[in-house]
């Protein structure tokens, strides 16, 4: 009797605690979404206040937070409220998931590695940099906020039953870079930003006023959906409704990639395709990159003749990189910031500038580019500048975590859908890496949540079980075990008689 008073009080006190969190996050939204009608913001409060009553979606602030941090949904992320509607978002999750649990699942110490390096590296960082050289403590939040992100690792952990998360996993990461394509192509058609970047397409210094730019964060989970989406509809699994709404998403996703005009995204993409095939052995790998190539020049070939301008400044955009150099194209303005922290990380080689840290002059209206002096977009620069070799030792060990911890689920007894997932978290990890190099990605809140699905995702494909294993479950063991025991008395009760 006491322990079911003491599990109904425990319970009580996680829903009060997600409606304290309910509460904020509602309400945050609601006073801070000003692009669209207050009709939406109201609508989304509601939306997440109906998360009281649900024991079934406990995910969906997980959801909600991503595509804020995508900016799917627009909040401003100015100030020292945004980090703590992270937070919220979070412990609404875990609140709402751990009520309906009897109890918090399970998990290596192995599993959190990554976030912890990760976390101490920057709150090292941020209080090196605040603390002991008085860096500008609003630059240091601006950098050090992201880690905040990692809350969702957890939330994902005890969000899901293990015997079915990691298929709901794989599909939800897939519906969220699905998402995050659709509203770049909705800034690209509306010139309308959501957060991201709309603006008029500048290469080489030359302005196209007929062509726009949309730009949004969140590249990875877009990058994902797609790798997961191209070995599917290739293997035709499925009716011909089925493969075709496959095949309109890969068009939206890809459509999404063209009109962001990165570079650096195309080639990232390119070869993160690549890398994620491999994955699904020589043949599969051969097929599967001879049509995305064949199927890349149809849809050039389209592009040219429905609309020629487009087509133009895609063609224009990709050639032009030989030519980048001069100090007013996009890449003269990130080699002019290369040298400014290459002279900074000479004087400050061991430890860096902290997070905050101002290493250049503001080349430009400061009104227009407010922490331009602490800010860099080669990633490869970022940390030496910020942490020094200390630290770039640091992330360099969190990378090969990463890589660890979601490779070490790899074996010859995966499913094909498995190894589906592998090669296209290979292929968007690998591929942010050479995206590092021309903005801070690594750095970025959506890198990190991004990183979280990654590792929730492998950690339940680990204890997925499997034909003629064993789950980790300690419950499914047990029963396994009672149920070889009856048999066994049977047999010899037969034996017996």
């Amino acid at each position: 009797m006491d322990s079911l008073v003491n599990a109904s009080n425990r319970q009580l006190a996680l829903y009060v605690v997600a409606a304290i969190a309910t509460i904020f996050v509602a309400f945050f939204t609601a006073i801070t979404i000003t692009t669209f009608s207050p009709f939406l913001a109201l609508a989304g409060g509601a939306l997440v206040i109906g998360l009281l009553a649900s024991k079934k979606y406990t995910f969906l602030p997980i959801v909600f937070i991503v595509l804020v941090i995508c900016d799917v949904i627009p909040i401003p992320k100015g100030g020292r409220l945004y980090p703590v509607l992270i937070v919220a978002s979070c412990i609404l999750s875990i609140a709402l998931s751990l009520a309906k649990r009897n109890g918090a699942p399970r998990v290596s110490s192995r599993a959190w590695y990554p976030v912890g390096i990760y976390s101490i590296t920057m709150l090292w960082g941020y209080f090196y940099g605040v603390k002991y050289l008085n860096n500008n403590s609003v630059f240091a939040l601006g950098e050090f906020q992201q880690t905040l992100a990692f809350l969702i690792f957890p939330s994902l952990l005890v969000c899901f039953d293990e015997k079915t998360a990691f298929n709901k996993l794989i599909r939800l990461t897939a519906a969220i870079g699905l998402l995050i394509g659709i509203a770049s192509i909705f800034q690209y058609a509306t010139g309308v930003s959501l957060g991201g970047r709309v603006e008029q397409l500048e290469t080489l210094g030359n302005i196209d006023g007929n062509i726009i730019r949309a730009t949004i964060p969140g590249k990875l989970f877009l990058l994902f959906c797609l790798f997961i989406l191209i070995p599917i509809v290739i293997r035709r699994d499925g009716g011909i409704l089925t493969i075709s709404v496959q095949f309109i998403c890969i068009c939206i996703l890809a459509f999404a990639l063209l009109v962001s005009f990165g570079r650096a995204l195309w080639a990232s993409a390119a070869f993160g395709i690549f890398i994620s095939a491999l994955f699904l052995g020589l043949r599969h790998s051969v097929k599967l990159t001879t049509i995305v190539i064949f199927l890349s020049f149809t849809g050039l070939s389209l592009l040219a003749i429905v609309s020629p301008a487009v087509y133009d400044a895609v063609i224009d955009r990709a050639l032009s990189v030989t030519l980048e150099g001069r100090s007013s194209s996009s890449f003269g303005w990130r080699l002019s910031e290369n040298a400014f922290a290459a002279q900074s990380i000479v004087k400050n080689p061991l430890l860096g500038i902290g997070l905050g840290g101002e290493y250049k002059p503001p080349l430009v209206a400061t009104e227009l580019f407010p922490n331009q002096t602490s800010y860099i977009h080669n990633s490869y620069y970022f940390i030496p500048l910020k942490f020094g070799t200390i630290g770039l030792v640091s992330f360099a060990v969190f990378i090969a975590s990463v890589f660890i911890s979601i490779f070490t689920a790899y074996s010859k007894k995966n499913t094909e859908e498995e190894r589906i997932f592998l090669g296209a978290a290979a292929g968007t990890l690998l591929g942010v890496l050479l995206l590092a190099v021309t903005q801070p990605e690594i750095l970025s809140p959506a890198f990190i949540a991004y990183t979280s699905f990654l590792l929730a995702a492998a950690h339940f494909l680990k204890h997925t079980p499997r034909y003629g294993q064993h789950s980790a479950d300690p419950s499914i063991k047990a029963d396994a075990r009672s149920k070889r025991h009856s048999i066994h008395r049977h047999l010899n009760h037969r034996g017996r008689d």
